[in-house]
């Protein structure tokens, strides 16, 4: 046997997928030096806070800028915020607003940004949105579903310091995918969208929304094969039924589903992966929701994940602190669950996560699906 095939047997199997993955995070962390070492220093930061102090830092924060989209797709849910905020007379967030929660998520230590919407680019101030997470020292991602994002955005989104583009894409079938977002000639202007951003040298993924019924269907390999072949991140978001799929729990997926795709994780090194997929180097894992991070809604709602419709508290009305703070008294957020708690920990469903399965608007009031024993503090007419 050659040196050659002796090392590849050494490396084969787990022990194989264990290196590649460690040789990605290098590769990472080299990137970080060159690019962004003040981002560096804040992610080991957090790192080893988690390492030796076992306790998991607040690291990330999404943000719908809008509600407004150019598709009506067929699982959308932003409706739902909509109609509750009309029924209230909320405006959207104004861009000073939005620009003072990022303030407040810096000031708690978070360094990496999902901005989305609707759709990201009908946001008329996304540039200085972007500035605001201070991309020097934060990662930065946009979530598009791809069809308007050009070679002028693509040049403007690298200099202003923006890490990853992520492209929705829900099948590997041209035809499929475009009823699916009810516009035809979505998947083509998608699928361009990633070889732009490979192209500009963007961190690329593709997001896909599973279900139990299509995890194994020819659409969903297919998108899978076409990120391997590409080499860029397949993200799995697991259906939720609420929104257009409203009371559809049948498109929850099992355990063997679970498995599956941690199994596609493994076999992958990576590739294929989903928000309880390891993470920050490797320390963490499991579902992210309140422990890690926290989502933004564009009238100002803070809830546990972009799929959990449960409010926490407005920033309108309450600082970022005392909103997560009083989360965290809820015990299913004080500590990283193995499986996403909205769409597959059948407790949390029994307990709250029903509630929004069942509703037509949202997100619900926190104080009523979760029972919070204390009240949030307003903020002071000085708006601190």
């Amino acid at each position: 046997m050659s040196d050659n095939e002796s090392r590849e047997c050494r490396v084969s199997g787990s022990d194989g997928r264990l290196i590649a993955r460690r040789q990605l995070e290098l590769w990472r962390i080299l990137y970080y030096v060159t690019h962004k070492p003040a981002l560096l220093a804040r992610i080991l930061n957090a790192t080893a806070i988690s390492a030796f102090t076992k306790r998991i830092p607040h690291w990330q924060t999404s943000i719908s800028l809008t509600e407004a989209c150019n598709m009506n797709c067929e699982h959308c849910f932003s409706k739902l915020f909509t109609k509750k905020a009309k029924q209230n007379q909320q405006k959207e967030l104004t861009t000073d607003e939005i620009i003072g929660f990022i303030k407040e998520t810096l000031e708690l230590g978070v360094f990496a940004f999902d901005l989305q919407g609707g759709e990201v680019f009908l946001h008329p101030d996304l540039e200085d949105i972007i500035l605001a997470c201070e991309p020097s020292r934060s990662h930065i991602g946009i979530i598009t579903n791809g069809t308007l994002f050009n070679e002028s955005w693509a040049l403007k989104l690298k200099r202003l310091g923006v890490d990853k583009i992520c492209v929705s894409i829900d099948s590997g079938i041209e035809k499929e995918h475009d009823d699916f977002r009810r516009s035809p000639g979505t998947w083509k202007q998608a699928t361009n969208a990633v070889d732009l951003a490979l192209k500009f040298k963007f961190r690329v993924y593709v997001l896909t929304t599973v279900t139990h019924e299509n995890l194994h269907s020819e659409g969903v390999t297919k998108i899978r094969e076409y990120c391997i072949k590409k080499k860029v991140r397949n993200w799995l978001f697991i259906a939720i039924p609420v929104g257009n799929w409203r009371g559809k729990q049948e498109f929850l997926i099992d355990e063997k589903d679970h498995e599956f795709i941690a199994d596609l994780n493994r076999r992958s090194r990576g590739l294929i992966a989903r928000d309880i997929s390891p993470h920050m180097f490797g320390f963490l894992k499991g579902c992210p929701a309140v422990t890690e991070a926290i989502h933004m809604t564009s009238y100002g709602d803070v809830i546990p994940c972009p799929f959990t419709h449960i409010s926490l508290g407005n920033i309108r009305d309450h600082r970022l602190k005392d909103i997560i703070d009083r989360a965290l008294t809820i015990e299913e957020f004080r500590t990283n669950k193995p499986v996403c708690l909205i769409g597959e920990d059948r407790e949390f469903i029994r307990k709250y996560g029903h509630k929004t399965f069942e509703s037509d608007e949202g997100p619900l009031d926190g104080e009523e699906v979760l029972g919070f024993e204390s009240k949030l503090s307003r903020r002071d007419d000085s708006g601190t």
